[in-house]
């Protein structure tokens, strides 16, 4: 490694011991070295010498993947972005943003807002995770419902394919139709593709006024009656959450904070407006999707929005501090199976004897699924663990929807991928990385 020696350096279990892991926790492989490129020609000297000594390369973000994706799972240089964290430019004529893969979204989103744009996609870790990260996975998040993900902000890119050749794609325009899109290509490939060094973005205006609301039902199935009123009423929230009782109580306990008794569900809806009156017209038509016996908060200012999605954002967290051996999966299933999903995932959880509860984005039907372990210690647990999992991915397809909408393939969701794809179609993906990276030095072990 001579000749990367001024931004490559030799695995330290001390120092790096962050880059042999991802937030999914049950994958560890450490690298021989990591690598700290600063532009995109330290990139092509790294993939050259990679590909001359059959060197692996994992390309990473901050590490906030939930699927192995970003995990060194063959050894090999992990190759990270902090040296690349710059956002180059923000051209609010054209609506754009011009960055580097190492940028955190939040801090994109923060700049952009300061010239009266704004950058939608909202993963939980945003103040965490990174533009490369997101384009590598094609993240979401509860804006998803209004605004899309990823995918549908990427511009243009700028990189380093597989095979040592640089590529420039689009720009900073917001119409291109000429050729295959190559973009969308690399959007959500997980790395195996090319390596991403800058990335031209979309921005958007957004509404001044916001306002949020957590809907208190006492049955899970008035919270999913009461969505598709909303649906049927013409609204298009920003977000459209659904979480139930197992992941607010322990929110709540994990927070230190009350929960009103009885609650069995809470819809949480943010709708957004270019006036007060246009907000107050909104707010309106829901009450008119509301059944008896609901409770309803609205929050109007950042302190009380803040306040009321609280719960929301540490339901991940919470349920892992409480069990330990929890296993989470996100899943997509079209919104008119949404209520027959959730009633198989409780028939599951009965059947196999462990909890299997469902939360998230019920908007777009991208919903969060967490295996929960009825004993902490339970020897047999990888095992019932994995077979409840194969029962979730078949529910998922089989009712019409896919294995993932957000986190990714990575490792732990490769074996499925079978289920949503035949061979001869499966056989186009991997001539697609042939033809891109010959010497399969990307992310090797992922997808393929």
């Amino acid at each position: 490694m001579d000749t990367l020696v001024d931004f490559v350096h030799p695995f330290s279990s001390e120092e790096d011991a962050s880059y042999c892991v991802d937030t999914h926790g049950g994958f560890f492989q450490e690298p021989l070295a990591i690598a700290a490129p600063t532009c995109t020609e330290d990139v092509v000297r790294l993939v050259s010498f990679a590909n001359h000594y059959a060197i692996p390369l994992t390309p990473r973000g901050k590490g906030t993947g939930t699927t192995g994706g970003a995990v060194p799972s063959q050894g090999g240089i992990v190759v990270h972005f902090d040296n690349m964290a710059r956002i180059i430019s923000i051209n609010p004529t054209n609506r754009i943003a011009i960055v580097q893969p190492g940028v955190l979204t939040q801090t994109l989103q923060e700049a952009a807002r300061h010239v009266g744009l704004d950058y939608p996609p909202d993963p939980a870790s945003l103040a965490t995770c990174s533009i490369g990260g997101n384009i590598a996975t094609n993240a979401g998040g509860p804006s998803a419902f209004k605004y899309g993900v990823t995918r549908q902000y990427v511009r243009g890119l700028k990189g380093v394919w597989g095979n040592g050749q640089c590529f420039t794609l689009g720009g900073p325009i917001h119409k291109d139709v000429a050729g295959l899109d190559l973009i969308g290509l690399l959007v959500g490939s997980e790395g195996t593709l090319g390596i991403i060094t800058e990335a031209t973005l979309a921005l958007v205006p957004r509404p001044p006024h916001r306002l949020d609301l957590a809907i208190d039902c006492t049955q899970a199935s008035v919270a999913h009656l009461i969505f598709t009123r909303i649906m049927q009423a013409g609204l298009i929230p920003v977000t459209a959450e659904y979480m139930e009782h197992t992941g607010l109580s322990a929110a709540a306990t994990y927070l230190q904070v009350p929960l009103n008794s009885g609650i069995a569900a809470r819809l949480m809806i943010q709708l957004e407006g270019y006036s007060q009156s246009d907000l107050n017209d909104q707010l309106a038509c829901i009450k008119t999707c509301l059944s008896n016996n609901v409770h309803v908060s609205v929050a109007s200012t950042l302190e009380e929005r803040n306040h009321l999605w609280q719960l929301r954002r540490h339901i991940s967290p919470a349920l892992k501090a409480k069990f330990p051996a929890k296993v989470s999966h996100d899943v997509v299933v079209p919104l008119e199976n949404i209520l027959p999903f959730f009633d198989h995932l409780t028939a599951i959880g009965q059947r196999e004897r462990a909890h299997v509860i469902g939360y998230g984005h019920i908007g777009d039907g991208n919903i969060h699924v967490n295996i929960l372990p009825l004993e902490q210690d339970n020897p047999d647990w990888p095992v019932l663990q994995k077979k409840i999992s194969d029962q979730i991915m078949q529910l998922a397809v089989g009712l019409g929807g896919s294995i993932t909408g957000e986190h990714g393939v990575g490792l732990s969701k490769k074996d499925y991928l079978p289920l949503l794809f035949d061979s001869p179609t499966r056989e186009i993906f991997k001539a697609i990385k042939q033809a891109t990276d010959p010497n399969h030095i990307l992310n090797p072990g992922k997808k393929f």
